[in-house]
């Protein structure tokens, strides 16, 4: 590999990542986090531990991470805190795209490119499916700025199944700003039904699971 392609490859991995735990298995963590390290080897990461495995805030420190233990805000009602918290750790630090990803997201491959959408994953109709989630700077600081993720700003979205939706919500509030999500093919996301990825086909899968054994 020349040393122009190795620069562009460098490129492509500073990201910033950003990981919510809550009740998962420590072994469920480690897992996803193992893959962040290998193959995203130049991002920024935090894991934003939600009260319950306080445990996993020295998982995080073992492979070098930043991590925080936090009030949960995972629920529909203060999901635009949940995002908040996220978007202010991403603009104070030197990367211009943020990842969201969850505990049982998995980073299986190194993506050959991020995109430099304002948002950006596994599109699902009208919103990029939760597991894995990509914004810009710019779209960020405009979403903070003018404070977008207020629940008196934001709009309602439909949600046909009692759990967590902050990825419809987010959708719904970013469509204001007429932005719409764009594919990124790289990463395949859907709802509970496990991505084994095996053999790769993808860089990013969610959901899998592992257990405690």
């Amino acid at each position: 590999m020349n040393a122009s392609a190795t620069e562009q490859d460098r490129r492509n991995h500073v990201v910033a990542v950003a990981i919510n735990t809550f009740r998962e298995h420590n072994v469920q963590v480690t897992e996803c986090l193992r893959r962040v390290h290998a193959n995203l080897p130049e991002a920024t990461v935090c894991v934003f531990v939600n009260g319950r495995r306080p445990e996993h805030l020295a998982i995080a420190r073992s492979f070098g991470f930043q991590s925080a233990l936090v009030p949960n805000y995972g629920n529909n009602r203060l999901w635009h805190l949940w995002w908040e918290r996220m978007l202010k750790w991403f603009v104070m630090t030197n990367t211009n795209t943020f990842l969201k990803l969850d505990p049982d997201t998995m980073v299986d491959a190194s993506p050959k490119g991020i995109p430099t959408a304002d948002y950006f994953g596994c599109v699902h109709g009208w919103f990029v499916q939760g597991g894995v989630t990509g914004l810009s700077r710019r779209l960020a600081e405009q979403l903070l700025a003018e404070n977008m993720l207020s629940r008196s700003n934001s709009l309602p979205c439909p949600i046909t199944y009692n759990a967590f939706a902050d990825d419809k919500y987010l959708a719904a509030t970013i469509a204001r700003l007429n932005i719409r999500p764009t594919p990124w093919c790289e990463v395949y996301s859907r709802w509970r039904v496990q991505v084994m990825n095996n053999p790769v086909e993808h860089c990013i899968v969610h959901p899998r699971y592992y257990e405690e054994v």
